[in-house]
């Protein structure tokens, strides 16, 4: 179960869950029928009106700002620790560089879903670049704690991304479409914006079902929460990502099972067709 949480759960709040609680492997059976994946539900709403959620809680949002400071102060000190996630981040940009160098030198990011920096304080050590903007794209008491504790001139935080008329080199959604109510839209939306690169990443796209599944995800943060998520059906590959040019696609490792019949996480990097 531990493991089975860990991929589902936004990146940033499984690490804020591992911060204070301990082992999911020690919980009690009643426990561990608490927490997980339940239901499959008509539409969004529906799982919405039965979840707590948690964007507007104020402990997590602590828990989250405390965890990106410690990544800001081993960012500060030249940290080179690493894992697979970012090694393959680190690979799709160290493509675009190769390939696309802007006139002026500069590398333009939206880091849509971003929490307080992550990504940013995680690879920013590991990018030998001079001029970089890494725009967050986040809910806004995310935003309000980002511009008043992390915000510089190379990273910065917006509510909405429409309000955002750069031209983007890559385009970051990592573990986050699951959490959108329409992430087809969205999707379409950045698309419409003309970035270079798109990379997605941590996508739980299950090659047996024909439909998505819309379902909700119970958590312990130290109370109870829950929230709506969405496993993708094999239509995304067949049909939505057709509109973009496939570069790389990777399994996260990652796996989860429905009916006896597993899948593992993907990722994919896509250039945007002239």
């Amino acid at each position: 179960m531990r493991h089975l949480l860990k991929i589902i759960t936004p990146p940033i709040l499984w690490t804020a869950a591992k911060y204070i609680f301990r082992s999911f492997t020690s919980r009690s059976d009643s426990e561990e029928e608490r927490y997980g994946w339940f239901g499959d539900y008509e539409n969004w709403e529906d799982a919405m009106n039965e979840s707590v959620g948690y964007d507007n809680d104020p402990e997590i949002i602590s828990l989250v700002k405390k965890l990106t400071e410690n990544k800001r102060l081993d960012f500060n000190k030249n940290n080179k620790l690493i894992d697979n996630s970012n090694l393959r981040l680190i690979a799709c940009i160290n493509h675009i560089l190769r390939s696309e160098k802007s006139s002026d030198g500069s590398f333009q990011v939206l880091d849509f879903g971003g929490a307080l920096g992550q990504h940013y304080f995680h690879l920013r050590n590991f990018l030998n670049l001079q001029n970089i903007s890494w725009n967050i794209c986040e809910t806004l008491p995310m935003v309000k704690e980002g511009l008043i504790h992390f915000q510089t001139e190379e990273l910065k935080f917006f509510e909405s991304f429409n309000s955002l008329h750069t031209k983007f080199d890559l385009v970051l959604l990592s573990g986050v479409l699951q959490y959108i109510e329409k992430p087809l839209k969205i999707l379409e939306n950045i698309i419409s914006k003309k970035p270079k690169f798109i990379l997605i990443d941590r996508f739980p796209m299950v090659p047996f079902f024909d439909e998505d599944r819309i379902c909700i995800q119970n958590v312990n943060y130290g109370k109870d929460t829950s929230y709506p998520s969405r496993f993708f059906s094999k239509e995304w590959e067949y049909s939505v990502f057709k509109q973009l040019e496939l570069l790389y696609e990777w399994h996260t490792g990652d796996g989860y099972t429905f009916e006896d019949r597993s899948f593992n996480f993907k990722g994919y990097f896509f250039k945007l067709r002239n």
